[in-house]
This record gives C-alpha cells, sequence and structure tokens, in this order.
C-alpha cells in the first residue's frame, strides 16, 4: 500500500510478531507446549524475534508509516507468559519501528482481552482486534493514545446489506467516540464481496 506524491512512501509494512514466528519455525504444537509449561518458550520466542527483526530491517528500509505486526498467537498465551516472554521481545521489535520512524501496530486474533494491557506495556501506537474482543473491553484498557483497529466480523461483509453495514460502522464509532479509533474490519476481507458493502461501512462510520 503506498501513498500517492511525487516521492511514493509505502503506509504499511507487515511482518509476524515473533511468537506467530516462533510457532512457525518450531511447529505450531511444540511452540504452544512451551508456553504453558515455560520450557523453551524464551529461547524460541527470541528465535523469532531474530527473524521478525531480519523481515523487518528490510521492511522498514522503504521508510513505512507503520510497522503492522501480526501477532494472532498471543492470544494463546496466558498472562504470565506474555510478561516473561512476549513483553521482553515486543519491545525490541516496537523501539526498532519507532526508531525508524514507523508507527507499531500489532494485531492480535481471538480473545484478546488478557493481551490489552500487554500492548500498553510494549509501547505500541494502536492495536488491532478482531470481533471476538469487544470494543467497550479494548476501549476500558488501552491507554489513551493507543488507536484501536476493528473489529467488524469480516463474515458480516458477506451476509449482511449495506444499510445494516452502515448502521454498524456509525454504531462502532460512536461506541468508541473519544478514544482514537480506525473502524476497520478484524480480520482478512473475503475477496469475493462487493467492495460497496466495504465503502458503506466505512461511510457509517466516518459519518458518526
Amino acid at each position: 500500500m503506498t501513498q500517492l506524491g511525487e516521492d511514493p512512501l509505502p503506509l504499511v509494512a507487515q511482518v509476524w510478531g515473533p511468537m506467530t514466528m516462533a510457532a512457525t519455525l518450531a511447529g505450531l504444537e511444540a511452540y504452544v507446549e512451551s508456553l504453558a509449561g515455560g520450557k523453551d518458550a524464551y529461547t524460541l520466542t527470541n528465535l523469532g524475534l531474530d527473524v521478525t527483526l531480519a523481515v523487518a530491517e528490510a521492511a522498514l528500509e522503504a521508510r513505512p508509516l507503520v510497522l503492522w505486526i501480526g501477532e494472532p498467537l498471543a492470544a494463546l498465551a496466558d498472562p504470565g507468559a506474555l510478561l516473561s516472554t512476549w513483553l521482553p521481545v515486543m519491545r525490541q521489535l516496537v523501539a526498532r519501528a519507532r526508531a525508524a520512524g514507523a508507527s507499531p501496530v500489532v494485531h492480535v486474533s481471538g480473545r484478546a482481552t488478557h493481551v490489552l494491557d500487554a500492548v500498553n506495556r510494549i509501547g505500541a501506537s494502536g492495536m488491532s482486534i478482531t470481533a471476538c474482543t469487544p470494543l467497550a473491553e479494548a476501549r476500558a484498557v488501552l491507554a489513551p493514545h493507543v488507536v484501536v483497529f476493528g473489529n467488524l466480523d469480516s463474515m458480516r461483509l458477506l451476509d449482511r446489506d449495506e444499510v445494516w453495514l452502515r448502521e454498524q460502522g456509525a454504531r462502532m464509532a460512536e461506541e468508541m467516540r473519544g478514544h482514537p479509533f480506525v473502524a476497520t474490519p478484524g480480520s482478512a476481507v473475503p475477496g469475493r464481496i462487493p467492495v460497496s458493502r466495504l465503502a458503506a461501512f466505512v461511510e457509517g462510520a466516518r459519518g458518526a
């Protein structure tokens, strides 16, 4: 995604987070077991960080405005694992993004209520959530400067009409009034939806 102008720059660069990268390298089952038992979790997550940082360095050379960090597996970690394993490595990644002039935004899939305060602690600029995490909970826990992205269930773009989507966008924007918020689908948008449905959702949020 690029911004328009004489010197086009990417708006967003995306990397997988350290936990997700560690699970890719070690295997999902082995990594989740390490989180549950504490054994090797820190070592594996640091390995994931090394790979993520290497990818991020290449992406940040393009001077994106935002570094989007996809970390769906953070929702599977208990609060203890988040504090002992995730926070130290994410702080390094967030600091690297900021040093390059990019705003770090973290996406966490699933029910991510227990991850919200951890996102405050790593110093992220924003957090993207799915429909599994209520906006009210995100607003209550995330710091006032942390932008919330979300959290329309993407399947509603398939089975609801433009009127409903416009009303939903307006409702979400009203619920988040006073807190920095970007109304977006909470997960990947199905490729076969009419663009007019997504436009209706965004228009509803803008008009609230």
